[in-house]
């Protein structure tokens, strides 16, 4: 949830740091509900699309379609 605070705030690479990490920790734990991965999966895609919505420099920008990616696969394979 801080994660997606420091999002709202723009703070970018705090976001992304905590974002990753609550996502990794989610997928590494036993007997997560599948919609906090879905939720998880989501912050990134959003903050990975504000990253593409700035000035190209960044070595980031592109990463949004990764993480679109990722959240089709992990819906697919988990319909709620």
């Amino acid at each position: 949830m801080l994660g997606a605070a420091l999002l709202g705030l723009g703070r970018l690479d705090e976001a992304e740091t905590l974002l990753l990490a609550g996502y990794n920790g989610l997928r590494e734990s036993e007997g997560v509900n599948p919609s906090r991965i879905t939720q998880a999966l989501e912050g990134l895609v959003r903050l990975y699309e504000r990253w593409d919505a700035t000035p190209p420099g960044d070595d980031r920008h592109g990463e949004a379609a990764r993480w679109r990616v990722e959240l089709e696969a992990w819906m697919e394979s988990h319909p709620e």
